[in-house]
């Protein structure tokens, strides 16, 4: 039923606690079936013959991938690869919940996380990528998230690289990457050809640097596109990685801004998976702005739920980010900075009205004017 490295990781994990302090979803229910070693478990189970039913399947998708629990395991196994699996079975057997399935067909049917044509998706920022040209030697790649949910993370950054001179340039009908279909259904087939579709619009776009503004599309761009073997013609970075670099050479000149009272939110996909913890944090000292650490930060910075979990379990995903944000709140702190469109849409969904959200690309877009 499970292929041999998913049965491999399952097995080891099924009677091992080590990360059950650490899943930010298992924190906050207090479920033992939302840490991985239940899910192990099951999985297990499932190989000896245990029928796989809805109320399992239902639990595969109470994670948010974060990879919590892989980055703090001894002996370097990875959950993510048997949950990624157990979804693809649910879907494949109809078993997987309501909303999971909703989303899948809204996914499937229009390629995009929120529904949205590929003409639709940039119209809350048509007039900053309007005059963009159809080639350039950097694309930027916006995605599903910053399109939608925070289009002002997008304005920010166009406006960045314009600033810097950079010659850039935006796909006109952006393509998905496959990340959100990926940690919503599995690395299946169906990721792959998104995948193919995108690495064809990126050639035909003559750059040869991908600048990602979610880490999300960056790491599976990174990761699963060169396990693919997919012929991606351009390196990649994150926006992070990016801004510092323009930074270093001097592209960009950023003022001192006058920002007291900060704390910083690190995304899982950049200090797990992608290893950089330090890209943002040079960027804001850059600005004289210094931050007060969570307890939990870079790569042991707790999850918040994130904008796939967002969508199909809203409440659940509340009660992530509440653990969260009572992390911030054990600061002096009461402004959160973060790195990703993901981290961003879900603390301004959720945050209290004394806690100030802001982001990395918004507090350097203002840097810049001052």
């Amino acid at each position: 039923m499970f292929s041999g490295i998913a049965y491999e990781n399952a097995d080891a994990c099924r009677f091992c606690w080590m990360c059950r302090h650490l899943c930010p979803i298992a924190l906050r229910t207090g479920k033992e079936i939302n840490g991985a070693r239940a899910k192990g478990l099951a999985v297990s189970m499932m190989e000896r013959g245990m029928d796989y039913d809805e109320s399992v399947a239902a639990a595969m998708w109470e994670c948010a991938l974060c990879g919590s629990c892989s980055n703090n395991c001894a002996t370097g196994y990875e959950p993510r690869i048997f949950i990624r699996e157990a979804r693809s079975q649910a879907v494949a057997q109809g078993i997987a919940p309501d909303a999971v399935m909703d989303l899948f067909h809204v996914m499937m049917r229009t390629g995009n996380l929120y529904g949205k044509s590929p003409d639709e998706k940039f119209a809350a920022i048509k007039d900053s990528v309007s005059s963009l040209p159809s080639t350039a030697s950097v694309l930027l790649y916006i995605g599903d998230v910053a399109a939608e949910k925070a289009p002002e993370l997008a304005k920010a950054s166009i406006a960045i690289l314009k600033e810097a001179g950079v010659d850039f340039t935006v796909l006109a009908d952006e393509p998905a990457s496959g990340a959100y279909l990926g940690d919503l259904i599995g690395f299946v087939e169906e990721v792959r050809a998104r995948a193919v579709r995108l690495c064809a619009r990126i050639k035909e776009s003559k750059a040869d640097r991908v600048v990602a503004l979610d880490p999300l599309d960056a790491r599976i761009m990174l990761h699963e596109y060169n396990e693919w073997n997919l012929e991606l013609s351009a390196d990649v970075v994150t926006m992070p990685a990016y801004l510092a670099e323009l930074v270093r050479l001097k592209q960009i000149s950023l003022h001192a801004l006058d920002l007291p009272g900060c704390t910083f939110h690190d995304a899982g996909a950049l200090s797990r998976d992608l290893h950089d913890t330090e890209s943002a944090r040079f960027v804001l000292k850059s600005m004289g702005i210094d931050i007060e650490e969570m307890f939990l930060n870079r790569d042991l910075a707790k999850s918040c739920g994130g904008a796939l979990l967002l969508e199909y379990a809203p409440e659940l995903t509340e009660q992530t980010a509440q653990g969260r944000l009572e992390d911030a709140a054990r600061t002096s702190a009461r402004t959160i900075i973060t790195e990703a469109p993901g981290s961003y849409a879900v603390f301004k969904t959720f945050c209290p009205d004394d806690v100030t959200i802001t982001d990395l690309t918004l507090l350097v877009e203002q840097a810049l004017e001052i």
